[in-house]
């Protein structure tokens, strides 16, 4: 018998790791840049 739940299960999982990779690499980082130039701005960092 094999196991295809477990291949369909990794299949998902990786579909859902891209996903959230693409997604965190998208918005989180751009405002992460943007609280990093706050950062910078307020410490007198012209």
């Amino acid at each position: 018998v094999r196991p295809c739940w477990i291949v369909e299960y990794w299949k998902t999982a990786v579909a859902r790791l891209n996903a959230w990779r693409s997604a965190w690499s998208a918005a989180p980082s751009s405002s992460h840049h943007e609280t990093a130039n706050q950062r910078t701005a307020k410490g007198g960092h012209s």
